[in-house]
């Protein structure tokens, strides 16, 4: 009788895990979703929100650190910009494009000293 009860208590917890697991996957996968779509349409600020939020879950994703600073640079939040392009530097440092988007962002705030 215990060792039904015990393979009882493990399948709930497997079953509890992969759910748990799942219904992260799900969200992140929403959040960027979400994000895209509000960023396609110039809701840079509603973009923004759910980029923070998708990074919560997934806070090594180089693409969407990316998208995020340049959501943030559209809305006129330059400094956290920045932030975002250099975290995404810190993931990647040999895409050339997030270099450009800093630079953007440096020349926006009058930064021009090197690395």
């Amino acid at each position: 009788m215990f060792k039904k009860i015990s393979e009882k208590v493990k399948s709930a917890k497997k079953s509890s895990n992969e759910r748990t697991a799942s219904q992260k996957l799900e969200n992140a996968i929403n959040w960027q979703y979400l994000g895209d779509t509000a960023r396609d349409s110039g809701k840079w600020h509603e973009a923004t929100e759910s980029y923070a939020r998708h990074l919560e879950t997934n806070p090594t994703d180089f693409g969407i650190w990316v998208q995020y600073g340049n959501c943030l640079k559209e809305s006129g939040n330059i400094v956290q910009a920045e932030e975002s392009y250099l975290k995404a530097i810190e993931l990647n440092e040999a895409d050339w494009d997030v270099y450009l988007q800093l630079g953007h962002v440096r020349k926006l705030l009058s930064k021009f000293d090197y690395f």
